[in-house]
């Protein structure tokens, strides 16, 4: 399996047991969802996995894995975080959205001029971040709320953006300048995620 774009939905926190058990962690928004994005795989889609879950607390579970037989097996995949297409989740509905849906849509001020564009979407505990970059490497972490960005336009791939002229770029982005600067590297991108709740308004 080798899908064009992976999200993903859970880890494997350790073995349980001697029959090959593991314990699993869900990042999906209802715990008992990621059954639906099975067959889930690795990071780089070299193994695939039929998922079986039983019991558990909250996100975590007691999981059986295919091809995972006996405790050493299961010992080996202790961190590894379990992956699925992103076509598998649910279509967001009218006017709403995936938030790990808007890495790489064009940002615009309100006058349609280009910006930049989104390079991530974070949150750090107090609300969620958009991340933007410039044409130059450089990149602004705003808040994603108004008056800083309005309601993302998916099917035009394109986002509005208020940056005010003081507003400072991140520091991680000063230093990723200096090294393309310097040593000619090129700055990184950022793509894909947990699947989260679609966002109506912001």
């Amino acid at each position: 399996m080798k899908p064009e774009r992976l999200i993903c939905v859970g880890q494997i926190l350790g073995a349980h047991g001697v029959k090959g058990e593991v314990k699993l962690k869900s990042f999906t928004l209802n715990p008992r969802d990621i059954l639906r994005y099975a067959p889930l795989c690795d990071e780089k889609a070299m193994r695939e996995f039929a998922l079986k879950i039983r019991g558990g607390v909250g996100a975590v579970f007691i999981a059986t894995l295919t091809g995972v037989a006996d405790r050493t097996m299961a010992d080996k995949l202790k961190g590894v975080k379990l992956f699925a297409p992103a076509q598998r989740r649910p279509k967001p509905g009218k006017g709403r959205f995936y938030l790990d849906d808007l890495p790489g849509l064009a940002a615009v001020d309100e006058k349609g001029k280009a910006v930049g564009k989104v390079t991530g979407v974070f949150n750090f505990g107090a609300g969620d971040i958009l991340a933007v970059e410039n044409e130059a490497g450089r990149e602004w972490l705003l808040p994603f709320k108004k008056p800083f960005a309005a309601k993302p336009d998916m099917e035009k791939s394109r986002i509005e953006v208020n940056i005010p002229e003081d507003y400072p770029f991140s520091q991680k982005a000063e230093k990723k300048v200096f090294k393309k600067k310097h040593k000619h590297k090129n700055g990184h991108a950022r793509e894909g995620g947990h699947p989260r709740k679609t966002t109506e308004e912001i």
